[in-house]
This record gives structure tokens, sequence and C-alpha cells, in this order.
């Protein structure tokens, strides 16, 4: 008989990489589901380049996450706020309606006025908000375009660059070739 060698039970979450064991890349030292060695390059208590760059990968994963959820809160904000302010506008005329119709006209006439200017300086913020939105959607709109006409010069460039190389080259081997035959009829 043939003694066979103990088998160690696996431990779930044995992976540093957070996968189930076998499951990963790194630990199990292949990729892409190949067979071919592990990273062998790193020494004894030293991270590998396949780690490293599993780690990195996942931190600049994680920083374009964070940034995405900060535009997402940025717009959650301005969003809120304007609802805010056209909610506080609404309530100011509903107010100003309340004291027409409950108050005789010398009181009421002046606290409309002020309850009125009030919400037209209450609609400053959302037309300015509102203006800058479009400022903003014009800036993309305009850089996108500059983008695309830079494209287009830089392969129009490329073009003609290549046209300009590809003649000068034939001429030069012409010329060349003309020096070559002289030098040879020379002889």
């Amino acid at each position: 008989m043939q003694a066979t060698a103990p088998v160690s039970a696996i431990r779930s979450g044995s992976c540093p990489h957070g996968l189930p064991p076998g499951a990963c890349p790194i630990c199990s030292g292949g990729g892409a589901g190949g067979m071919r060695k592990a990273d062998s390059t790193a020494k004894a208590g030293e991270m590998s380049w396949s780690q490293c760059a599993a780690i990195g990968a996942f931190l600049k994963a994680q920083q374009e996450s964070r940034a995405q959820r900060a535009d997402d809160f940025r717009q959650q904000a301005q969003v809120s706020f304007q609802a805010n302010l056209q909610n506080t506008a609404a309530k100011t005329v509903a107010l100003a309606q309340i004291i027409t119709q409950n108050f005789p006209p010398i009181i009421a006439k002046p606290v409309n006025f002020v309850l009125n200017t009030f919400g037209k300086i209450l609609e400053v913020p959302q037309k300015f908000a509102n203006l800058t939105q479009q400022f903003s959607a014009k800036l993309v709109d305009i850089s996108d375009k500059l983008v695309a006409m830079q494209g287009e010069l830089k392969a129009a460039l490329k073009e003609k660059t290549e046209k300009f190389l590809a003649k000068f080259k034939k001429t030069l081997k012409s010329i060349v070739a003309k020096e070559a035959d002289e030098r040879n009829t020379d002889n």
C-alpha cells in the first residue's frame, strides 16, 4: 500500500483578496483559466507583480467610485436646493393670497409687496442655476466639437505627412538609383 499525504481542510475565506478558495488567480498561481506557474519573482514576504497590479486596479476602481459618488451627491444637493427654493416660493405665494383674502387692503398691500419681492428674490438662484446648467451644456458641446476637430486635423495631417514622406522616399530612391547608375557607367 502506498501512503497518502494528509489533506488539509480548506477554510472558507482563506484568500487574502476576498475570493473563495481556488477562485483567486493570484493565490492559485494562474490566470485566465490557463495553466502556468505562479509569479515567482517576489521574495518571501513580498508581494508579486500580479498582486501589486490587482491591488492597484482595485484602488483605481475605488477612487473612481468615490469620485462618481461625490458627483452624484453634488447633483443631488443641487436638485434638492432647487426644489426647496421652488417650495418656498410657492408657500410665499400662498401666504400672500391668504393675507389678501383675510386682511384689509391697507395691511395686505405692503405685506403682499414684501412677500412678492421675496418670491422674486427666491427665483434668482433658480434662474442662475438654470443658466449655469445651460452654459455647462454649451461648454460640453463646444469641447466635444473641438475634440472632433482636433481628431480630424490630426488624421488629415497624418495623411498629408504620409503622402509627403512616400513621395520624398520615392524621390530620394530615384536620386540614389541615378547616382548608382552613373557610378556604374563611369567604371
